[in-house]
């Protein structure tokens, strides 16, 4: 029988339970869980779907691309 990987009940039948890495379960009050995961879509062109980014995905350009590689404030395109 399955068992809660942090807390080692025996699952029951009508039980929340998370399945975790394809591999891991955990009953839902034994965890927290953190909306992480973002599925994104355009704007324009259908808006079809693009991929799937987090949170850590999220930024301004500064803090995630080279300089030279966007404008700065106040710069125009060239």
């Amino acid at each position: 029988m399955k068992k809660c990987n942090l807390c080692g009940e025996i699952f029951k039948e009508f039980d929340n339970i998370v399945f975790v890495n394809e591999q891991d379960y955990f009953h839902e009050s034994c965890v927290v869980l953190v909306p992480a995961k973002y599925a994104v879509f355009a704007k324009l062109k259908g808006g079809g779907f693009l991929g799937m980014c987090s949170d850590d995905d999220l930024a301004c350009p500064f803090l995630m691309l080279e300089e030279g590689d966007y404008l700065k404030e106040g710069e125009e395109e060239e």
